[in-house]
Formats: C-alpha cells, structure tokens, sequence
C-alpha cells in the first residue's frame, strides 16, 4: 500500500502526483524532470483548508523491519502500518467525544485523496506527535514483552488528518460532516512544526549543471560528467561519496550498502571491531579499522543482521574499485531505499544482538557517525539468488527484483 502525493512543478507550476516511494520524476506538461525532496522526517497534511480554524491530528505513517529483542532470541518482522501519534491520554479524551471517528488508524481515508506537504498555516493547530519509537507495533502478554524494539525504515512519515472547526464542532473536511463536538485544549497539546517547506528540485548536477541519472525510486543518483553522487538528506540534494567494485562476472546488480568507517562514542566503535576481529578465522591485523557494512535497501528481517555481519567480516572494499563509470551501468546499481540516518538504528540493533549473547556492554542513547560513503558492491545472479562473488553470502531475488521495476533515468 503506497500513499500518492501532490506538488507542483518548479518549471511550469503544473500539479505532480507521485508515490510515497518515488524521488525522481518528470513532469507530464513540461516534460521536465524533478526531484522531490522530503524534509526528515516527511510531514504531509490529508483533507482540506476549508474553514476559518482547523484542528490537525498527527498520524505516524511506518515502513520497514521491526526487530524485538528478547532474552533468547531477536523476532525480525516487516510492518507497513500508519497509526495515530498523539499522547494516550488525550487520545482517549477525544474519543470520548465521538468514538466512532477517532480510530487509532486512517485506514482507507489516506487513499481516497493524495498528501499534501504541510505549510505555514496560521488557522490551524497541530498536536504534538508522539516519538514514532514510542509506537507498539506488536503486541505481548505483559510475561512476554520484548526488552528492546529497533525499527529500519523505509519510510518514517508524519501525516496530520485535518479537521474543521465551526460552531464548536469538528468537521471531517474530507466528507464536510459533523464527527463531534469541539473542545479547547490545554496549549500544552500543540506544537509549531520547525522543517523547511518542502521544494521540487531540477534533477540536475549542482557541481555542473548535468542530468542526473538513478532509478525513481532511489536516494541517490550520479552525475556521469563530473563523477559525482547526490544523495537527498533533509530536503536538499548533498554530495555523497561513493564507489563502485570492479568484477569480471556477467549478469551481476550492484546493491548499495552504508560504508560506516568512524562514529562516536568511540568505545562503541572499538567494541564492535573488536567483535568483528574476534568473529573471523582468517589472522587479521588487530590495528585495522573496522569498516562496517549496513544494507542501504530493505532485506527479509531474518537477514538483516546476518548480511550486515557477513558482508563487514567479507570485507569486500580490499576489491578493486571500477574506475571507468558511464551512464550504461545506471541499471544495475540497486536503488539506495534506507536512509544513511538508519544506519545509526542498525549499529544500536547489532549492539543489543551481541549483547543479548552475553557481550557486556552499555547501549549508548545517541550514536553520531563522523565518517561514511556509499558502496556498491556486485552480486552475480545465479537461478534465484544473488551471490556476492568468491562467498556463500546470497540475497534472495524474489526480493530484490520487485524494487527494480520503477523508471530509470
């Protein structure tokens, strides 16, 4: 299920409906292509501004891989949910008001008109959303809840449900009826959104002034004029570096992976390539710098941590690195769908995983990476694999192959 969204062309003005999961489009009027770029987290509104004062509910709008872990083992899962973000105890107030409209989720109202960006907006309020790791995704008896949750999003969207309000009563301005009566809240409830208004950009090279080529649906694309990589962070397209392994192997994808090469606390950093020293039975260097490995794409959950561990103890970056890049390659780099700002959830997942096998070590609550790029490393497809070449570690096609039907560019 993937929500559309509404924009206008920076060209022409023209009104753009894309999906959730497409960055780079052209215009149908202008012929133009553009990148929408999305603030982070991503804040849209779902209705309409049709009356003197509104009242806006915020919705977290999740996809990607939970992982709860437990004492004994970690339980991996995909989720794709959208559920209201406001604190349980107002929540229940409004219930009070109108139960059958305040569902903890939007069900089908979030496919029967496209999202708009949120703007500066003087006739409305807007509660404050809830942390989207507070959320419960699964839930456990009371004996059985897990000690930690991680999520790896694909997507972490904020959607606010705009209401109406008139003669002290709320009015659903996706239908224009009655749902309850108003009541004032504490100011305490609401909050002023601090993101910049999110702009359609030219999907040009701003070192050169080139096209930029990727698939729709990727983070990132590369100018083949100047050899440079854009990756969109924030809302704004930011220089990334990255490189591409040579291989000699035919029928090959190149799947991106978040190189982390420096992150802070230090001790964590030093832990891990510790752990990762002591994992290999090939003799190692004890002065050699961990380079870890993070997915930039969505894996089944039960492989997420076992490719970050063998993909990093693999150590693929000794390889050689591909040094004439043209525009012909474009199809067989795999779209980067995960954030670099996930990589930081996934080294958190990797603690508590060696944590939960007995390794002692304190989970740090802020992790800051100071050092990273992209790579793109060549697996060969072999009948319903992929393979990365001279191992045994192998992704799964059938899940791989359904991201590359989007356009490329």
């Amino acid at each position: 299920m993937e929500y559309l969204i509404r924009n206008d062309c920076p060209h022409c003005s023209a009104p753009i409906e894309i999906s959730e999961a497409i960055y780079l489009t052209k215009c149908k009027f202008c012929k133009t292509n553009i990148i929408v770029a999305r603030s982070n987290p991503p804040v849209y509104t779902l209705g309409r501004f049709t009356f003197d004062k509104h009242l806006l509910i915020p919705y977290w709008r999740l996809k990607g891989l939970g992982f709860d872990i437990f004492k004994t083992q970690t339980s991996g899962y995909l989720f794709d949910i959208n559920v209201i973000a406001i604190d349980e105890q107002l929540f229940h107030a409004l219930v009070a008001i109108e139960e059958r409209f305040y569902h903890k989720s939007l069900g089908i109202r979030a496919q029967t008109q496209p999202l708009s960006f949120l703007k500066p907006l003087k006739n409305a309020q807007l509660l404050t959303p809830i942390p989207f790791n507070t959320i419960t995704i699964k839930k456990y008896p009371k004996h059985k809840k897990p000690l930690h949750t991680v999520f790896i999003g694909e997507s972490k969207h904020l959607i606010y449900l705009i209401l109406g309000i008139q003669d002290s009563y709320l009015i659903e301005t996706l239908t224009n009826k009655k749902i309850g009566q108003y009541i004032e809240l504490s100011e305490k409830y609401f909050t002023t959104p601090n993101q910049k208004i999110a702009k359609p950009l030219y999907s040009l090279c701003p070192k050169c002034g080139d096209l930029l080529h990727g698939y729709s649906n990727s983070l990132f694309f590369i100018c083949y004029n100047c050899t440079t990589g854009w990756y969109i962070n924030n809302g704004l397209l930011t220089e990334k570096n990255f490189i591409i392994l040579e291989t000699k192997n035919e029928n090959v994808l190149y799947m991106p992976f978040w190189l982390i090469e420096e992150f802070k606390p230090s001790a964590i950093f030093h832990f891990l390539q510790d752990i990762f020293h002591s994992l290999t039975f090939v003799k190692k260097n004890k002065q050699e710098k961990l380079k870890l490995l993070i997915p930039a794409f969505i894996t089944p959950p039960n492989n997420f941590i076992k490719t970050i561990q063998s993909v990093t103890l693999a150590n693929p970056t000794q390889r050689k690195v591909k040094e004439d890049i043209s525009e012909d390659i474009t199809q067989y780099l795999f779209p980067v769908k995960v954030p670099e700002e996930e990589s930081k959830d996934a080294i958190t997942l990797l603690l508590l995983e060696f944590s939960r096998r007995g390794k002692a070590i304190e989970i740090p609550k802020k992790i800051e990476i100071f050092k990273s790029s992209l790579i793109f490393i060549p697996f060969e497809k072999k009948r319903y694999r992929y393979f990365l070449s001279g191992t045994m570690i192998s992704l799964v096609s059938k899940f791989i192959d359904i991201h590359l039907k989007s356009k490329i560019f």
